[in-house]
């Protein structure tokens, strides 16, 4: 945390609900989605992520939800 404090790094968007994007994020589980219009978002943040100047240093860990 030290050397992040040290660099000009902000956290990668990844809220419940918003779309999973593959570049930004790591889908390490899934989920079973109630309803249709919830598949590809993301259902829970398991480890949050970090760009800097534009470059993901690392991707944020989510849960993706999936509709049958």
């Amino acid at each position: 945390r030290s050397v992040l404090g040290q660099l000009p790094v902000t956290g990668i968007p990844a809220g419940p609900g918003e779309v999973f994007d593959p570049h930004l994020h790591e889908a390490v589980a899934t989920a079973p989605a109630a309803r249709a219009d919830l598949e590809h978002r993301i259902a829970e943040i398991i480890r949050p992520g970090w760009s800097h100047r534009g470059h993901v240093v690392r991707p944020a860990q989510v849960t993706v939800w999936t509709y049958p």
